[in-house]
């Protein structure tokens, strides 16, 4: 049996859509769609009964849709990392929840405060003490 050395073949979405394939290709439901998409793009007819949309068209639509219903968000460094701030020599932290982003905050800070309980409980278990460490160091 030889070996197939053809590349695999790549396949194309169709240039135009029927009505009920439209609503789907665009990930929403056709009620949602005949009533937000519908009246702003072209129908055509396919054949006797059918009814056809631009896939391109359709495309276009959805390109302005989201850029008109996208929610801005600041393209800083703060945006990108968390907001944790280290509050004076208890290591505390806090966690700007605005910036960070809701729940992926609240267990980015409750990490951060499990860690902090755990360093302590290790020092104490190990009963090092500030001029031991020193001590250790030199």
């Amino acid at each position: 049996m030889a070996k197939s050395t053809a590349l695999p073949t790549k396949e194309t979405a169709p240039r135009f859509l029927r009505a009920s394939t439209a609503p789907s290709y665009l990930g929403m439901c056709r009620e949602e769609f005949n009533k937000t998409v519908r009246p702003n793009v072209r129908e055509f007819p396919i054949g006797k009964q059918g009814v056809g949309f631009d896939r391109l068209e359709l495309d276009q639509w959805a390109d302005s849709w989201a850029e008109s219903m996208a929610i801005e968000k600041q393209a800083n460094e703060d945006s990108l990392r968390y907001a944790a701030i280290k509050n004076g020599s208890d290591n505390t932290f806090a966690v700007d929840h605005q910036r960070a982003g809701g729940e992926v905050a609240e267990a980015f800070e409750m990490g951060m405060l499990q860690a902090a309980d755990g360093a302590k409980k290790v020092a104490k278990r190990q009963h090092v003490d500030k001029p031991q460490q020193v001590a250790d160091q030199r």
